[in-house]
């Protein structure tokens, strides 16, 4: 069993956990409300779309999760499929990095399972 990838993994589940309900409480529930966004008066199934893009992305980082502890208990992980993966949550969290300024901490996290899954080969 690689315990870096279980390390990886029980961070992205946590994280989809984190994303799910702090944008719920934090963005998506407060933008609902808000009397300046039109769009929502104009068309009110945009906040059902917005809710479900959001939460689909918690949902993907659980899959992703579950594909990581799977490839934690292969003795010969397929290199590729690992560098995929790390490949995708360095691009992440470099792009939250730079575009948030460090402001957001979610850069630190994926930052954290890329290096996990690439120390983890």
């Amino acid at each position: 069993m690689n315990s870096l990838f279980i390390i990886a993994a029980v961070v992205l589940f946590l994280l989809g956990i984190a994303h799910s309900v702090f944008g719920e409480k934090l963005l998506l529930l407060p933008m609902a409300r808000e009397e300046s966004v039109h769009l929502f008066k104009e068309k009110p199934y945009m906040i059902s779309v917005m809710r479900f893009a959001w939460h689909i992305t918690s949902i993907a980082w659980w899959g992703m999760a579950l594909i990581i502890t799977d490839l934690a208990s292969i003795g010969n992980t397929t290199p590729f499929s690992v560098h995929a993966l790390a490949g995708t949550f360095a691009a992440t969290g470099i792009i939250i990095l730079g575009f948030s300024r460090g402001r957001h901490p979610a850069w630190l996290f994926f930052l954290a399972i890329a290096g996990c899954l690439w120390a983890g080969v």
